[in-house]
């Protein structure tokens, strides 16, 4: 018999429901496959689908299943090309989840309002910009 939690409404359950959510899903890195999904994320956790869409309406600014995995691979994508600048696109669509290049563009222009390869030059200037200040002497 699959968990249930309360009314709809937050509460002790539900927050240790969303817990467990968060421990099954991100902090295991299973978003990051591309072949996860609402029934088999449901099973794991022993919880109807009802109750997945109510932790999620409770407890994120996701309003589903699959916006909440994208945002998660989103984030993940902005990790990634912080920290691996040189990495090619494809390769930091593949590794966060998302099926092709373009699906990664797509979800995270939705997302972030720009795209990968936008970001990831807006972070060069930023940190040229951080480099050129630290180097400015002012001479009197």
């Amino acid at each position: 018999m699959p968990v249930t939690g309360t009314n709809g409404k937050k509460s002790r359950v539900n927050e240790t429901l969303f817990v467990r959510l968060e421990d099954t899903v991100r902090h295991s890195g299973w978003y990051l496959d591309t072949a996860i999904n609402r029934e088999a994320v449901c099973t794991k956790m022993g919880i109807c689908r009802q109750t997945l869409t109510k932790l999620l309406s409770l407890y994120t600014p996701a309003s589903n299943f699959p916006d909440y995995i994208s945002r998660m691979r989103v984030e993940h994508a902005c990790k990634v090309i912080r920290t691996s600048p040189t990495l090619p696109m494809a390769e930091v669509a593949k590794v966060c989840g998302f099926c092709t290049m373009r699906n990664m563009q797509r979800v995270f222009k939705k997302y972030r309002d720009t795209t990968p390869v936008q970001y990831a030059r807006s972070l060069r200037a930023t940190a040229c910009d951080r480099q050129m200040f630290r180097n400015y002497t002012i001479r009197v």
